[in-house]
C-alpha cells in the first residue's frame, strides 16, 4: 500500500513547477526563514528565563529593607 501511494505521488513531485529555479528559491527561502524562528524561539526562551530570574532577584533585593524594617518593629 504504501509503494503505491509514493508511485501516485512521484508524478506530482516530479511536476515541472517543482523543477522551477524560482520554486527551488522559495523552498530555500522559507527553510531559511523557518530555522530563524526557531532559533529565534530558542535564544527568546532562554533570554526570558535569564531576564525572569534576574527581575526575581532584583524584586527579593528591592523587598529587603522592608523586611529589615518589620524586624526591628517585632
Amino acid at each position: 500500500m504504501g509503494l503505491s501511494v509514493i508511485a501516485h505521488a512521484l508524478p506530482y513531485y516530479r511536476h515541472p513547477w517543482r523543477q522551477s529555479p524560482t520554486y527551488k528559491k522559495l523552498i530555500i527561502s522559507l527553510n531559511f526563514l523557518c530555522m530563524i524562528i526557531i532559533v529565534f524561539l530558542i535564544v527568546g526562551r532562554h533570554l526570558c528565563r535569564q531576564i525572569a530570574s534576574y527581575q526575581l532577584v532584583w524584586i527579593i533585593d528591592g523587598l529587603k529593607p522592608n523586611l529589615q524594617k518589620i524586624d526591628n518593629f517585632a
